[in-house]
């Protein structure tokens, strides 16, 4: 039996077609002697059959049949781990006698015998893969014998390093460390199966993030090895960890052109895959040629391959494009379309950096475009003809017929969308020189604007942006057709995506007109309120560039845009630009439109007596806001006070100019984070005085200037300086007048010499 045991081993670890002289070596390596009329009996047996199918045919009949005797024993001491020791002559003797002897190898008690040796051996083979230090020398060289025996029991594979790296309990990194140790030692040995397999695990280390540059050397050396399975682990470590700065890539030149000329079309296709990756300027220089040559190989496999690597040698080494682009040309009239479909590509690519060097390719194109059913290359044309629309104005009228019959029969929804993307292109260009459009473009537009309805409609968020975005180039050229997805483009708004809402804001920003603007700003701030962090500000920004485009131009209603400003400014936020926004167009209304001053001083003293301005959420935005409150309420009180049009009395607006006045002397005021602020506080107070001298009672003048004494001190020791100043500048006007006088103590009293004429409006005036 030990025949069938070498046998097999041999067959389990790879030799299909086991010699008599393996046969031999396994059974003298564990001490045994050979019988040769056994040995030649057993490949007679043997000889012209399937071995695969025996064991199959073989395993199923072992379910069906008991076995007992010898032949239980020794499947159970099988089972317990046996070792492949040499079998001795006696009980190979007795096992036949107890199961009946006989030679036939494939049949009767001795055909069960094998079966259950069988099944032996692949426990020993599995055993070999966990824990292969339990295992006799002997079977390691049955299932590699190309191994030593040493080596077999220690070399691990990458299964076992990606089990033990899944297992380890501990750091990890020890772990790895250990290994990386391993494969060194492992890169030292003349073995190739060894060193490529040790390749093999460096390469998943650094997939990892562990460096692997130290063994460029080596991995060189793999790739020049003759077996394609040790070959391919080469090229993909070369291509995965390879640079620019690779040095030893200088190597690769004669090993790649060995590679181009073998008869092996897959050991071409290896080195091109890996010439793609780790390509430099002087590989392309020097390969260009053979790459050249490849591209005429009878094998579609290799032209294709050796078309697509032109890019990147491209790329590498420009001069390149020149010397070879006749080649690339004569390609696109292959029978093979695969080879037709690489070409495209990399002129596809090559168009997007310089689109003008191509425009002579557009017949070619063109024609690929009316006869090609390919979707993906016809993806490729078309692409390419529309980067070649702006280079060639000529051509976009050309293909609007082409590409609504593509767009009308094709079920595709990919190469659907690439030819409405180019149709919106060239909508740009089809305008004849006298102004007037082709007769089939209000067709083909409706065509587009309907498909991409479709789109946005589709519960596939993909879909739903591509539709947004087709809407977003369909508009550069006829923005009245977007008006009719008003409704679904707001409720685009709720959707969860965040790349779709602001795709459909951008979209709701081009349809803005004076007669739709309320409802569509309405809309938008309803989303701001319920928005937050960047979305929030993005719908900020979006309003107010919308109603302040063209002076204004979308607002029909500056009383209900007022109210959309201080909305907007109570808005918590971080985004300083937009508070500055707000801040400018509030001045900037009240200098332009003199009509609504009165309203708007009215709505500035309510948001400065809102505590929520100072202490809510949205200080950091209504801080800024603040400024202009002051400002407008300084210049404009006058007219606040005397609005006829305004229902409340005078003494209800006189009421509201003290509590400006009492809300900008407030102690919090000084601990505002924007200076002018402050400093145009105390600007607007000074007019506020004025306001009052003319418009009030004495008594309440006096109380309004005894407030700005008792507070100003505050303000005089501001950190800034310009709110010093002015803050010293109004407590010297307000002194000096004879106001406020009762706020000081009595020895300043007595120190200022005073008119006891009594203050009148004119007298302030006159002073200023």
């Amino acid at each position: 039996m030990r025949h069938v045991a070498a046998f097999l081993l041999l067959v389990l670890g790879g030799n299909t077609t086991p010699s008599a002289a393996d046969v031999e070596k396994v059974i003298t390596s564990v001490g045994g002697e050979v019988d040769s009329e056994q040995l030649e009996a057993l490949l007679k047996e043997v000889e012209g059959k399937d071995i695969y199918e025996v064991i199959a045919a073989g395993q199923a009949k072992l379910a069906t049949v008991s076995v007992g005797g010898g032949a239980s024993a020794g499947a159970a001491a099988a089972s317990s781990g046996g070792a492949a020791a040499p079998v001795k002559e006696e009980k190979e003797e007795e096992e036949e006698a107890d199961l009946g002897g006989g030679m036939d190898m494939f049949g009767g008690s001795m055909g069960l015998l094998f079966l259950h040796l069988m099944e032996w051996i692949a426990l020993c083979k599995r055993e070999l893969i966990d824990c292969p230090a339990r295992l006799e020398p002997a079977i390691a060289l049955a299932i590699h014998p190309n191994l030593t025996a040493a080596s077999a029991m220690f070399e691990k594979t990458l299964a076992d390093l990606v089990k033990g790296i899944r297992s380890c309990k501990g750091d990890v990194s020890v772990y790895i460390s250990q290994s990386m140790q391993e494969i060194k030692t492992e890169l030292k040995s003349t073995d190739p199966f060894i060193k490529s397999q040790a390749i093999r695990k460096l390469t998943y280390l650094n997939m990892q993030g562990y460096d692997m540059s130290w063994a460029a050397f080596h991995t060189v050396e793999v790739m020049s090895y003759e077996r394609f399975a040790h070959k391919r682990i080469g090229y993909l470590a070369a291509s995965q960890s390879f640079t620019q700065n690779t040095d030893v890539v200088l190597l690769c030149t004669n090993l790649f052109k060995k590679e181009f000329g073998s008869v092996n079309e897959y050991e071409v296709g290896l080195a091109l895959n890996a010439m793609a990756n780790i390509c430099t300027l002087d590989l392309a220089r020097d390969l260009l040629g053979d790459i050249l040559n490849l591209m005429n190989s009878h094998k579609p496999y290799v032209r294709k391959k050796a078309t697509l690597i032109l890019y990147k040698l491209f790329l590498r080494y420009p001069q390149g494009l020149r010397l070879s682009f006749d080649r690339l040309k004569e390609r696109m009239e292959e029978p093979d379309v695969s080879v037709v479909s690489c070409s495209v590509n990399v002129i596809c690519e090559l168009a997007n950096k310089k689109p003008k060097n191509y425009v002579g390719l557009a017949p070619q194109f063109f024609r690929l475009l009316t006869t090609s059913s390919n979707n993906w290359m016809l993806i490729k044309v078309v692409k390419l003809m529309s980067s070649l629309v702006p280079e060639e104005p000529r051509l976009a009228r050309k293909l609007l017929d082409p590409l609504a019959t593509i767009i009308q029969n094709t079920p595709a929804k990919s190469l659907l969308y690439e030819c409405i993307s180019t149709v919106t292109t060239a909508l740009l260009y089809t305008q004849k020189s006298d102004g007037t459009q082709p007769r089939n473009v209000p067709a083909i537009v409706k065509l587009c604007n309907d498909h991409l309805r479709r789109y946005i409609e589709d519960p596939d968020q993909n879909l739903r942006y591509l539709g947004l975005v087709g809407l977003s180039n369909l508009m550069h050229s006829h923005p009245h057709v977007i008006s009719d997805h008003q409704h679904v483009i707001l409720e685009c708004l709720s959707v969860e995506d965040t790349t779709i809402r602001l795709r459909a804001l951008e979209l709701l920003v081009g349809m803005v007109n004076p007669d739709n603007a309320s409802g569509i700003i309405e809309e938008l701030m309803r989303h701001t309120v319920v928005a937050d962090g960047v979305y929030r500000q993005d719908l900020m920004a979006k309003i107010l560039l919308v109603c302040s485009v063209q002076k204004y131009q979308n607002v029909s209603d500056f009383d209900w845009y007022l109210g959309i400003l201080v909305q907007l400014a109570t808005v918590p936020g971080e985004n300083a630009k937009n508070a500055a926004e707000i801040t400018r167009q509030l001045v900037d209304l009240a200098v332009r439109v003199k009509g609504i001053r009165a309203m708007l001083v009215q709505k500035m003293i309510e948001f400065l007596l809102d505590e929520d301005a100072v202490t809510g959420p949205g200080a950091k935005t209504t801080c800024q806001v603040l400024y202009a409150a002051g400002w407008i309420i300084g210049e404009f009180i006058l007219e606040y006070v005397e609005d006829e049009d305004d229902d409340d009395d005078d003494d209800g607006r006189l009421d509201d100019v003290m509590n400006a006045a009492d809300h900008m002397l407030l102690p919090r005021t000084t601990s505002l984070p924007v200076a002018p602020v402050q400093a145009v506080y105390m600007q607007a107070l000074l007019k506020l005085l004025m306001v009052m001298v003319d418009k009030a009672d004495e008594a309440t003048v006096d109380s309004l200037a005894q407030m700005i004494v008792e507070r100003l001190p505050a303000f005089v020791q501001s950190e800034h300086i310009e709110v010093q100043e002015r803050a010293c500048g109004v407590q010297e006007i307000v002194l000096g007048l004879g106001l406020g006088l009762n706020a000081l103590s009595a020895d300043d009293r007595a120190n200022r010499v005073f008119d006891s004429q009594p203050l009148r409006f004119e007298t302030l005036f006159e002073t200023f």
